[in-house]
C-alpha cells in the first residue's frame, strides 16, 4: 500500500494552521496531524470530515492550554508567587 501525503492550511477562530492529511491506498479515511500541535491526531472518513475534525481538535487544543495556563497563573497568585 501506498502513502499519500497532502499539505493543507486550516483556518480557525484563533488563525491559519498548516494540516498534514494522509491516506493509505486502497484503504478508506485519513489521518490528520497538525505540526504547530503535535497533540492533535485525528481524521475522518472523507477530506471534508477530516478537515472539520481538525479545526474542532485545534479549537479545543487551543482551549485547553489557554486553560491550563490561566489555572497555571491563578494558582500561582493563590500561593503569593508572582507569575
Amino acid at each position: 500500500m501506498n502513502l499519500k501525503q497532502k499539505n493543507i492550511t486550516i483556518k480557525t477562530k484563533q488563525g491559519i494552521f498548516k494540516v498534514i492529511l494522509k491516506s493509505w491506498e486502497g484503504e478508506k479515511g485519513y489521518c490528520v496531524r497538525v505540526p504547530n500541535l503535535p497533540e492533535i491526531v485525528t481524521g475522518g472518513d472523507t477530506i471534508i470530515e477530516a478537515k472539520k475534525m481538525a479545526r474542532e481538535a485545534i479549537d479545543f487544543c487551543l482551549e485547553c492550554r489557554h486553560n491550563e495556563h490561566y489555572t497555571h497563573i491563578t494558582r500561582k497568585r493563590n500561593n503569593r508567587v508572582t507569575a
